[in-house]
């Protein structure tokens, strides 16, 4: 049987931005996934979206396709959403890798300031209150579907071998 992965991307992202790591996965006979998260990407509904609905929704992704002995990647914010899906689904994931990842501490998340820079903190958060939804979204660069976005040439192609072996 082939090796699993199932790819979580970093805050302001979705699933297709492992589009091209999935394709080297594929080509070197391995089996890859990528759930975009509730409340990412353009036009989606952010609000009340919560940490622990990113990892509900990755803990359902996994169990509705019956996924085991998982290789679980996760990108700076994926990070913390692959430690917490590890603690409630042990049982199906073989092995954890951390990419450009939050790693936190118990009791810690992602904005506290051993993480994060105060400054960032106090601009995230500005922008957040000057939303309508207590949310802040970046600007999608390169295509109005990020999914169709064209890559920039190297990006990804020198990580795809740490994941792929």
């Amino acid at each position: 049987m082939s090796e699993l992965f199932v790819l979580i991307h970093g805050s302001w992202h979705g699933g297709w931005a492992w589009q091209s790591v999935i394709r080297q996965l594929e080509a070197r006979g391995r089996r890859a996934y990528a759930p975009t998260l509730p409340g990412h990407g353009p036009d989606v509904e952010r609000a009340g979206i919560t940490h622990r609905d990113c990892v509900d929704s990755v803990i359902a992704y996994i169990r509705e396709r019956d996924l085991r002995d998982v290789m679980l990647v996760g990108h700076s914010f994926g990070g913390s959403v692959v430690q917490k899906v590890v603690e409630r689904v042990p049982e199906r994931i073989k092995r954890l890798i951390f990419m450009d990842a939050f790693v936190l501490n118990d009791n810690r998340c992602v904005l506290d300031t051993d993480n994060v820079p105060a400054d960032l903190i106090a601009l995230l958060n500005r922008l957040a209150a000057a939303s309508a939804d207590n949310t802040m979204l970046l600007p999608w660069f390169g295509s109005a579907q990020p999914h169709r976005a064209a890559p920039r040439p190297g990006v990804g192609d020198r990580r795809v071998g740490a994941l792929a072996g």
